[in-house]
Order: C-alpha cells, then sequence, then structure tokens
C-alpha cells in the first residue's frame, strides 16, 4: 500500500516544521537580546526567503510525489518546446524556474547584509553560494537522470539553505516574540 500524494507532502510538512522549530529552539540561546540586529530589510528580505524557499520546496516535494522530475528532460527548455503542456512538465518547469528566480532575492540578502549587518554578512553570503550550489545540483539532477546521490545533494543543500535563512531571520529579531515566551 502506498500513500497519497497528499499524505507525504503533509507528511514532509510536519518533519520540516519540527526540523524548523528544533533549529530555531536550540539556537536561541546563542546569542543574548544584545547581540540581535537592527537590520528591517534584512529581516524582511529572510523573511521573504522563508516564503519563496517553502513555496520552492513545495513544488519540489509535489514534483517529487507526482514523479515529475523528468517531465521537463533537458536544461532550460521542456521537451521539445519552450513551455510544458501537461501537468507534471509544469510542475518541473515551476519548479525549475522559480529556483532561478530566487537567486536574485538572495544575492540582494548578501548586499543587503553587507550593507546593513556586517556581523551576518558571512551568513549571507552562504545563503548566497547555497542557492548558487542549488541551481547548479538542480541542473544536474535534470542532466543525471534523477541519479539518487544528484537528489540528495539536492536537497541536503535546500535544508542548509533553509536553515541559515532562518538563523538569520532569528539573529534580526524575527522570531523575538515566540523565542522570548517560556517553554
Amino acid at each position: 500500500m502506498t500513500l497519497p500524494p497528499w499524505a507525504k507532502e503533509f507528511s514532509l510538512a510536519v518533519i520540516f516544521a519540527s526540523w524548523s522549530a528544533s533549529l530555531l529552539f536550540a539556537t536561541h540561546q546563542t546569542w543574548t537580546d544584545s547581540q540581535t540586529v537592527e537590520a528591517p530589510k534584512l529581516k524582511r528580505l529572510a523573511a521573504s526567503g522563508l516564503a519563496a524557499l517553502l513555496i520552492q520546496y513545495l513544488l519540489g516535494a509535489i514534483s517529487r510525489n507526482y514523479h515529475a522530475g523528468l517531465a521537463c528532460p533537458n536544461f532550460p527548455s521542456c521537451a521539445e518546446g519552450v513551455f510544458p503542456f501537461s501537468f507534471e512538465s509544469t510542475l518541473a518547469f515551476a519548479h525549475r524556474w522559480w529556483g532561478v528566480l530566487m537567486l536574485g532575492l538572495f544575492i540582494h540578502f548578501s548586499i543587503a547584509a553587507l550593507k546593513s549587518a556586517p556581523e551576518l554578512f558571512r551568513s549571507a553570503r552562504r545563503a548566497s553560494g547555497l542557492a548558487v550550489a542549488q541551481v547548479f545540483l538542480g541542473v544536474g539532477v535534470v542532466m543525471t537522470q534523477l541519479h539518487p546521490d544528484s537528489r540528495l545533494c539536492h536537497v541536503a543543500i535546500g535544508y542548509a539553505l533553509w536553515g541559515i535563512t532562518l538563523y538569520i531571520l532569528a539573529r534580526t529579531g524575527g522570531f523575538r516574540q515566540i523565542l522570548a515566551r517560556p517553554i
């Protein structure tokens, strides 16, 4: 018996939320309020980055669960034409190009950190580097015909990108009200 795609996506979302909450609660004691960086633009960009990553992960999970990974077997186009024509190829195409569009967000993220929060620049630069690696790994996943090792690296880098972005949002005070409550 196999689970329906929605059940797989729901369980992935629960695991992802649990991992994120664990990461936040494990790291929130490593700095005091005096170490929280006041950088409203970086805070907005980190929140936007997390929202964009959430959309990207959802597109990736749906593509995986509907076996749409090779519905667009070429890069940068999709099959014989430029635009997809089936549900599966639309999923793969959207996942691919949403990731490419997010590169601009993460590059802007690094520039904003350099200008407004130099103490977080290294972390933001790492996030940008991971975003670039994600795009190249995504292309590699397609070119290797979904080889398990390339898919594993792609997913692992995605989790690392989420973790760094979450860390920067927390350091800029994005979760101050949540983390200030006693457990």
